[in-house]
């Protein structure tokens, strides 16, 4: 829920992202620990800050269906792809980032397939490269 898109390519929503911090927290608070109060209240106070990465992605992806002019599904398949590349990037056990490059590959040569001639344009796309980056805190 954190990362920037769905398995099925759709941007993830901010308060559907910040729901479940709050829920989160709302169960560390549960716990009665005094020692982790403060890092929680800190948190909570961080929360609206945090996943404005995710406003961003829902309209860069907005713009890409206006200007880009692919069918839906197929930058749904991109943005998988997108989303397999940035998990590989940050991967640290080599099994985890050899299968995530695998399968951004695959997202990747059946897209190459289904646009033919297109796919350099649309895999070019400056928007699609502005995607933001989710802060260290909300990509794990």
């Amino acid at each position: 829920m954190l990362q920037v898109f769905d398995c099925d390519g759709n941007p993830n929503e901010r308060q559907a992202a910040e729901a479940t911090v709050y829920a989160a927290l709302d169960l560390l608070n549960e716990l009665n620990n005094g020692s982790i109060d403060k890092e929680v209240k800190t948190i909570r106070r961080l929360v609206p800050e945090l996943f404005s990465y995710l406003d961003e992605a829902a309209g860069i992806v907005e713009e890409l269906k206006n200007s880009a002019e692919i069918p839906e599904e197929s930058l749904r398949a991109l943005c998988i792809a997108w989303q397999y590349q940035k998990s590989w990037i940050k991967a640290k056990q080599a099994e985890r980032r050899n299968d995530y490059k695998s399968r951004e590959r695959e997202e990747l040569e059946l897209l190459e397939d289904e646009l033919g001639d297109r796919f350099h344009e649309v895999g070019d796309a400056q928007p699609f490269h502005a995607l933001p980056q989710p802060s260290a805190l909300c990509s794990r």
